[in-house]
């Protein structure tokens, strides 16, 4: 099984130097999408695309708690520069992305990849946060026509099974 997740910065929001050392990659994964498919369609390959659900929305959306959570032990420098990542739309909204997807001549499945990539193991996560990062991955596939039936847990982190 080919699984490819698709988070663009979704990946690392929640590691602000990460985001920041590795922002020109999240700028460059349009290509490496387009790259990839035309592989699968060359090799007759099937994948999961493993997708967060965010990616899907016109704009992001963080909650100032959150990014205070996240920054709290960041320098005044990071943080800026992270704030400022919060509002590059393109490494976080990937509509297109989907329908490049969905436009392969080989067939691809569509997976959830949860709403907001939370990791499920972290401690922060109880099972209300898991519950509603699963349906709402889920429900926003199923606006934009995709029916998922595959579930890959963010980093692999795997939780709340039941």
């Amino acid at each position: 099984m080919l699984t490819l997740d698709t988070e663009l910065a979704w990946g690392m929001v929640d590691k602000p130097l990460s985001l920041i050392s590795n922002k020109e990659y999240f700028c460059n994964t349009r290509s490496a999408i387009d790259g990839m498919l035309e592989l699968l369609e060359k090799y007759q390959i099937s994948a999961t695309w493993a997708i967060v659900g965010s990616l899907l929305l016109d704009k992001p959306n963080f909650e100032d708690e959150f990014i205070e959570d996240i920054v709290a032990d960041s320098t005044k420098e990071v943080k800026n520069e992270y704030i400022n990542l919060l509002k590059q739309e393109d490494i976080w909204c990937g509509k297109d992305i989907l329908q490049k997807i969905k436009s392969c001549l080989v067939p691809q499945e569509i997976g959830s990849h949860s709403f907001s990539n939370v990791i499920f193991r972290d401690v922060r996560v109880t099972k209300d946060i898991a519950v509603k990062e699963f349906r709402q991955g889920k429900d926003i596939l199923y606006q934009h026509g995709e029916e998922p039936i595959s579930f890959i847990f963010p980093r692999n982190e795997i939780n709340y099974l039941k």
